[in-house]
């Protein structure tokens, strides 16, 4: 709770309902401030599954959904990775992809699969690359008080 302080979900992401890849953003902030983020196996979280509307279903997304989530992605890679990781990130993400967000390496296989929407999927990939980029060099410079966490202070022991 500490970490988080006055932080809001950032107002330049795009979707309705659950912005896909929010957290690109949101522990982005956290780190930036100082704070680190540990993965624990041992904790339990209690995830309560929201209903979705039909086009934002888990395991499949209509091509708007995808290019929000690459808008997401992307806006969440400029902002707090080093150039070159962010550089690298996106260019892996055109090369090659994965099954929901083809890159072109992704895209010849699913056709190769019969998989219809491949190139489609390969189209929102980078529209909404572009878009996130679009995004980050448009407000990158904003004052947004909003976008920072609670900076760390180390305790006295």
């Amino acid at each position: 709770r500490q970490a988080i302080g006055a932080l809001r979900f950032d107002e330049r992401l795009l979707g309705s309902g659950a912005q896909v890849a929010n957290e690109a953003l949101f522990s982005g902030a956290i780190r930036q401030a100082g704070w680190q983020l540990i993965y624990d196996p041992a904790i339990e979280v209690d995830h309560i599954v929201g209903a979705r509307p039909p086009e934002e279903e888990r395991n499949r997304m209509d091509g708007n959904v995808l290019r929000e989530m690459m808008h997401n992605t992307t806006l969440g890679l400029l902002e707090y990775q080093r150039g070159w990781t962010a550089v690298s990130a996106l260019l892996y993400s055109v090369l090659v992809g994965s099954w929901n967000a083809p890159g072109v390496a992704s895209a010849l296989r699913l056709m190769l699969q019969g998989r219809a929407g491949a190139w489609g999927g390969l189209r929102n990939n980078v529209l909404g690359i572009l878009d996130g980029w679009r995004t980050w060099r448009r407000t990158r410079k904003e004052p947004r008080p909003e976008r920072r966490a609670a900076p760390y202070r180390e305790r006295a022991v």
